[in-house]
């Protein structure tokens, strides 16, 4: 009797699991049917179940960061929901402490950390999160939805697209105000900030521009405009051993930013979320195999050129980022974190 009535109660507490379809209960990300228990038979001998998949699993879509040992993702669980900032320590693989509330935002997130802390935007929105106190310690609205966010060279950066044209945005770390802005092409799409100079993509335009920020201001001083192509359009740009790298679908560029020309091209299989990551013994690209699985592939760091052969990931990977030993990659068809090295 005892044991019918603990099978009750273990129905009624997991109802709210099921998708329909009866009695569902969630074990480590997947979805098991228990069996009736006949009154007079002692409960099945427990199946071996398939191993976990390997990676830090998320339980949802998330932006990425590193900053001094720690991995941070901002993860999205959906429409209306709170979201989570969780910390991962890179040289255990392990979470750090418990998840961050996050504000509600009507998209994903985008994340930047820095020496001027964790900064998170979504649409108009921008905020300071405090992780020791799992509160928001300054909230700024910015010009328009933000594309692109970054932390360096002594401010906060973002890209926005209002109607009427994009802007690149300096942010006042103390106050989360606008303090300079500078017009970019209708549709910006990638930033990065190193030296005394940004670069800004635009996927519309097809272009990149360069803006000096000595002494504050934020003035353009360069264009590389590329070919135009139906199928092609820079998305991300980084900086690494005095290159401008730019990844458009199908082929990265390496640009010398003194002269604003690209030096080379290499191309690589294109895939609609790919992008790339700078450090850990070169520039990382997300890409795929030709039976079309999930990869990534280090490119050399002086020539652009392929250094080894891909390594296969599976899934959907769509963000990565480096810790100078290795390679993070978030597989978005399953959530979860994967480490990779050279």
């Amino acid at each position: 009797m005892r044991r019918w009535l603990a099978l009750a109660l273990a129905t009624a507490a997991c109802a709210a699991c099921g998708s329909g379809a009866g009695l569902h209960i969630e074990d480590g990300g997947r979805t098991v049917h228990p069996k009736r228990l006949a009154s007079d038979a002692s409960p099945p001998p427990a199946r071996r179940q398939p191993p976990a998949e390997p990676g830090v699993h998320l339980g949802g879509p998330a932006a990425l960061a590193y900053d001094a040992g720690i991995l941070w993702c901002a993860v999205d669980p959906g429409p209306g929901l709170v979201g989570s900032l969780v910390r991962i320590d890179t040289a255990t693989g392990r979470r750090l402490g418990a998840p961050v509330p996050l504000p509600v935002a009507g998209r994903q997130y985008l994340l930047a950390v820095g020496p001027d802390g964790v900064w998170l935007a979504a649409g108009t929105r921008l905020w300071r999160i405090d992780p020791d106190t799992a509160t928001v310690a300054t909230s700024a609205q910015l010009p328009g939805p933000a594309t692109a966010l970054q932390d360096a060279d002594g401010s906060v950066w973002a890209t926005v697209a209002p109607d009427g044209g994009g802007r690149l945005v300096r942010v006042d770390p103390l106050t989360g105000a606008a303090a300079a802005q500078a017009p970019v092409g209708p549709s910006p799409s990638a930033l990065t900030v190193v030296a005394g100079s940004a670069w800004v993509t635009d996927s519309v335009d097809q272009s990149i521009l360069r803006f000096s920020l000595a002494k504050g201001a934020v003035r353009r001083s360069g264009e590389v405009s590329l070919p135009r192509s139906p199928v092609r359009a820079p998305t991300q740009i980084t900086v690494y051993n005095g290159f401008v790298w730019v990844y458009e679908r199908g082929r990265v560029l390496r640009i010398n930013p003194s002269t604003d020309r690209v030096l080379g091209t290499t191309t690589v299989s294109s895939v609609a979320d790919g992008t790339i990551a700078a450090g850990s013994g070169g520039v990382w690209i997300i890409t795929r195999t030709r039976a079309r699985r999930g990869a990534v592939r280090l490119l050399d760091p002086s020539t652009g050129l392929a250094a080894g052969r891909r390594i296969v990931i599976g899934g959907r990977p769509t963000a990565i980022v480096t810790d100078g030993h290795a390679a993070w990659v978030l597989d978005s068809a399953a959530d979860r974190l994967m480490r990779v090295a050279p």
